[in-house]
């Protein structure tokens, strides 16, 4: 086991329940409260506090997940030592966990990043181009900071595929490989994804489509909620880039 991952603790008012730990002082890192999730970090830490809504996971415990290379290897090396999961390795949006208890009743867990890139934990840090003419925060302003966490996803999601830069404006969010194949427009309560690749996807998701070159078309999709950040999405701004 190579680190602490994430610690989690049920609760079962998630809004009082923020409304506390905020008081103590921390931050929120993402806030997934209608999939009855919270997150606060602890200073510079990677690791985090995560409120798990009763009502959603009603047999969740305080639990402390480590980090591991690989679930897999590591579920199969400490079930040889008699360790007893509660299940198989079960997918998360980041890789592979699994949970056990030891023999106290205390709740423990293994998880990966298998499907980051690399299999390491991304810290983002993308560079913002200097010909950019507002801040990041600026899009966050306001009653937009509630969208925060969500654009956190995506743009983890993105970074864990490919490699780009910001070029930040009044009214978008650009990301830039040698060309702008990509911007984010941040509402008060959802994102507006726009992509640009060299041939037309056709999905009910996708609200717009501009052709504005011989090969080239401006797509738009809306992003509300966490379900809305998949592989389909992730491929098709992919493919924009390249």
């Amino acid at each position: 086991m190579k680190d602490y991952d994430n610690f989690f603790l049920p609760v079962n008012n998630l809004e009082k329940a923020k409304e506390y730990y905020q008081k103590l002082g921390l931050s929120i890192k993402f806030d997934f409260s209608d999939n009855g999730m919270v997150a606060f970090k602890v200073g510079s830490q990677e690791p985090a506090i995560i409120l798990k809504d009763t009502k959603k996971f009603p047999n969740t415990k305080p639990t402390i997940w480590f980090l591991v290379d690989d679930v897999r290897v590591e579920f199969k090396r400490l079930k040889e030592r008699g360790i007893r999961f509660l299940s198989e390795p079960f997918e998360i949006h980041t890789g592979l966990a699994a949970e056990f208890e030891d023999p106290f009743g205390n709740r423990l867990g293994i998880t990966d990043y298998s499907k980051q890139k690399g299999g390491q934990r991304i810290i983002m840090k993308i560079k913002i181009r200097p010909d950019s003419t507002h801040t990041l925060d600026y899009h966050f302003r306001g009653d937009r900071k509630a969208m925060k966490p969500l654009y956190d996803v995506l743009i983890g999601r993105l970074s864990r595929e490919m490699d780009f830069e910001y070029k930040i404006g009044k009214s978008y969010i650009g990301l830039i490989k040698r060309l702008v194949f990509a911007a984010i427009r941040v509402q008060t309560k959802k994102m507006i994804l726009e992509f640009t690749p060299r041939k037309e996807f056709k999905s009910p998701r996708i609200f717009k489509s501009v052709q504005f070159q011989k090969q080239r078309w401006a797509q738009y999709v809306e992003i509300k909620s966490i379900d809305d950040i998949d592989q389909e999405l992730i491929n098709w701004v992919k493919f924009s880039c390249e």
